[in-house]
């Protein structure tokens, strides 16, 4: 997509033009509400599109940005490793296409919401008829304040976890760092830094 050099005013303020950004979630859910609310509390360019796009394994959601690629400078799926097939080969294949970012968790999304309270360093795996993923669940259920979580839905948890949101960011990162250290990546997530892509759009602004 063209864009023009530009730049215009509002309110005082000249704004920098902002990449056409799209995130893709896994669900239509909790994750895609929380990475909206992000996006709102951030003040985002309204050019960020969020969406699912009616795929819920890591080659459907890949494939689908392979396919809009050309409308948009950067495109971030956000994914679970948990259980999907050809999870691995499917992340190396993106890195052919530049705009193209994956931020994984492992083994799911919900380990985000999880370390905002515990910062929890155990390797998840299929457990008593549970997958990897549903087992983090169960943990994030044993906090009281989500007792009643349920993926699927649309749960605005954000603005909840706001206060906590630098203990998780840090907690992100050092768990991260010590995955690769080890070399495995159980447990980990990149949600941090699509978090602070978000908040770097909605800073994109010179004030005059």
């Amino acid at each position: 997509m063209s864009r023009t050099a530009k730049t215009f005013e509002r309110r005082g303020s000249i704004y920098e033009p902002t990449p056409d950004t799209l995130i893709i979630c896994e669900d239509s859910g909790s994750n895609k509400t929380y990475i909206e609310d992000a996006k709102n509390h951030f003040k985002a360019h309204p050019k960020i599109e969020v969406c699912n796009c009616g795929k819920s394994d890591t080659v459907g959601i890949v494939n689908y940005a392979k396919k809009v690629q050309h409308k948009y400078h950067e495109i971030y799926c956000v994914v679970d490793r948990d259980s999907h097939y050809k999870f691995e080969q499917t992340l190396a294949e993106t890195r052919s296409s530049p705009k193209i970012k994956i931020i994984p968790s492992y083994p799911c999304f919900e380990f985000w919401l999880l370390i905002h309270f515990n910062p929890v360093s155990k390797p998840y795996g299929a457990s008593k008829g549970k997958s990897a993923g549903e087992c983090v669940v169960q943990d994030l259920k044993n906090v009281k304040e989500f007792a009643a979580y349920t993926k699927s839905k649309s749960n605005r948890y954000f603005d909840f976890l706001l206060d906590r949101l630098p203990a998780a960011r840090a907690n992100a990162a050092r768990l991260l760092e010590e995955a690769k250290q080890r070399g495995d990546l159980n447990p980990s997530t990149q949600v941090h830094l699509l978090i602070k892509r978000i908040e770097e759009l909605g800073q994109l602004v010179k004030i005059t």
